[in-house]
């Protein structure tokens, strides 16, 4: 192989981690954005339940019980989207404090838990092999 094929090649290799790496910084931003979305959406919903609190100035009933659960349900997908942010980038959580740290962490900066050290198999490679 030439230089010249080589040089290709190697181009042709760096693009390919480039585009892998835009990729997973999308996703990123598109979970970001979901997970700030539902929190501006309990927010609203936290008012019409503190609106309803004061008008009747009495404790709540099954008025706000729908909206108790709206907010039940977006705090959880909040937390699955976190998850998910979490796996592309390729973090691990604290098994004690549940804090998220880079993969190659040895112990957790919070509360000193010591970490599994495995690293995760990169998504790139991941696609390769199939």
């Amino acid at each position: 192989m030439s230089d010249y094929q080589k040089t290709v090649e190697s181009v042709k290799e760096m693009a390919g981690e480039l585009y892998g790496k835009a990729g997973r910084a999308k996703d990123i931003a598109v979970l970001t954005f979901q997970v700030k979305q539902r929190g501006m959406e309990i927010a609203k919903l936290c008012r019409k339940v503190g609106e309803i609190a004061y008008k009747k100035l009495a404790p709540l009933d099954g008025e706000a019980d729908e909206l108790y659960a709206r907010i039940d349900e977006l705090r959880s997908q909040i937390e699955a989207l976190k998850e998910k942010i979490s796996e592309v980038k390729s973090e691990k959580k604290c098994p004690r404090c549940g804090k998220s740290l880079p993969s190659g962490y040895r112990f957790c900066p919070v509360c000193g838990e010591k970490l599994d050290v495995s690293e995760p198999v990169p998504q790139e490679k991941e696609e390769k092999q199939d």
